[in-house]
């Protein structure tokens, strides 16, 4: 089990520019209020600070939505990850 929760990263995300996280997802939580989604906008602004919802948007948006499986067992971070994806 130790080898396979390496090999995926052990759901941790890769090193990141927390500004340049942050700035990922406010210009999404803005497009979402733009298409009349408040909702997701609010969820997205809410989580824009949270270093792991961040690392794990960059590691998606760097290495495609198959690096997503890594977050699986982590129902916050899925949450935001699948907004983006939708």
């Amino acid at each position: 089990m130790g080898a396979a929760k390496s090999a995926m990263g052990g759901g941790e995300a890769p090193p990141h520019d927390p500004a340049e996280a942050e700035a990922h997802i406010n210009a999404e939580a803005d497009k979402a209020e733009a298409a009349g989604n408040g909702d997701l906008a609010s969820k997205l602004k809410a989580a824009a600070t949270h270093k792991k919802i961040q690392g794990a948007v960059m590691d998606v948006n760097s290495n495609g939505v198959a690096s997503a499986m890594k977050y699986k067992d982590n129902a916050e971070v899925m949450g935001i990850l699948k907004s983006f994806m939708a």
